[in-house]
């Protein structure tokens, strides 16, 4: 901080400079003889009085100047103490701000994320019950009739679905077994025939009374065939021949064993 000085200083230096220009001036008139001798003396009596004031006056401005300098200087670092916090206190304070809103912003936000997701999740509940209410309840052989359509054209992933949900929904209906072996045929088309073979094996389990076990021990044995498993295979393209020997799985079976021991 820069502070001039005042200006009744400023005056007492001009008025210094214009009585020593003064002095000097009445000493050159002295020197050249412009005046009288008695009044010369005169003159220069009070000249040499103007001096010894002006000086002492000098003096007294010096000191003057020197005092308000100290003031100045500690005024200034007195300034700069008391700035310094107010500085401070301002950068503080908004941070303290930033902190307390902060949460309170975090929080309309996950109120806005709430409100947000909330309708979503309502809207797809809502969807899954219109689905479910435009799904047709489908009694046991439409379904049994819908996964067999599947199977003969070729979508096999909804076929063994629909299926198993058939075998699972109405074990003891007259079509159960047939979904169980439809499964078997689907693994097999697939070239799955070790799944084919748990399939078909599992006809002859549940359902040995099923007319559908001798073309589930053919398929076994056309199953071990595809994994080059003979005695397996010969197994049961054999049982097909002794328990059922006038089917028309038996003469398949046949003409499978004639073929391999060719």
């Amino acid at each position: 901080m820069n502070f001039e000085l005042p200006s009744i200083i400023k005056l007492k230096m001009a008025y210094l400079i214009y009585i020593i220009s003064l002095v000097l001036s009445f000493a050159v008139l002295f020197s050249t003889g412009c005046f009288p001798n008695r009044v010369n003396e005169q003159l220069l009596l009070d000249l040499q009085k103007d001096i010894i004031v002006l000086h002492k006056y000098n003096l007294e401005t010096n000191r003057k100047i020197e005092e308000l300098q100290k003031n100045i200087s500690t005024l200034e670092s007195t300034l700069e103490k008391k700035t310094q916090p107010k500085k401070i206190s301002e950068k503080t304070v908004p941070l303290k701000a930033v902190s307390e809103t902060t949460p309170s912003k975090s929080k309309k936000l996950r109120k806005s994320e709430k409100t947000i997701v909330r309708p979503n999740v309502i809207n797809k509940v809502h969807e899954d019950k219109l689905k479910r209410k435009k799904e047709p309840i489908l009694t046991p052989e439409k379904l049994y009739q819908k996964a067999r359509s599947e199977f003969l054209s070729g979508k096999y992933d909804p076929a063994i679905l629909n299926f198993t949900k058939f075998a699972k929904e109405f074990p003891g209906h007259d079509y159960a077994d047939n979904a169980i072996y439809w499964r078997g045929e689907i693994y097999y088309v697939k070239n799955d025939f070790r799944q084919a073979i748990i399939e078909f094996k599992r006809v002859i389990k549940q359902y040995p009374k099923s007319n559908k076990v001798p073309d589930a021990l053919l398929m076994i044995g056309l199953s071990y065939v595809q994994l080059k498993d003979a005695k397996n295979a010969a197994e049961y393209l054999q049982k097909v021949l002794d328990k059922f020997p006038f089917s028309t799985s038996a003469r398949k079976a046949d003409a499978k064993i004639r073929e391999l021991e060719k």
